[in-house]
């Protein structure tokens, strides 16, 4: 099997929930699963520009630390797609998907 980076996993994990964010209509949702969306989108962004610190990072002192942030930001995403879920905006197959992504991402950041 072919390795893949982790921003590149990261990439395609940002990418996987702003297709199944584009299929919710925003705009009918209610306050809480608005607010529960927008978070997610921004986790996402940010879990894969700490990725990317980890990945471009010049020592080992620098990688240790964004592959912590990273992981927390991932962990934290991990639990908003579940809460999501709860309100009916990812299926089971999603959280699945998903949750079995971000915990591939955390296990090459340790």
């Amino acid at each position: 099997m072919a390795y893949i980076s982790l921003l590149t996993q990261t990439r395609e994990l940002e990418r996987q929930l702003a297709y199944i964010a584009s299929n919710a209509d925003i705009d009918t949702l209610g306050h809480v699963e608005q607010e529960l969306m927008r978070r997610i989108k921004q986790q996402a962004i940010d879990a894969r520009l700490e990725t990317q610190e980890y990945e471009y990072a010049e020592s080992r002192a620098l990688q240790t630390k964004a592959a912590r942030l990273a992981t927390k930001r991932l962990e934290q995403l991990q639990q908003d797609i579940i809460e999501a879920s709860k309100h009916g905006l990812f299926s089971a197959i999603d959280v699945a998907l998903l949750s079995a992504s971000v915990q591939q991402i955390i296990a090459g950041l340790e």
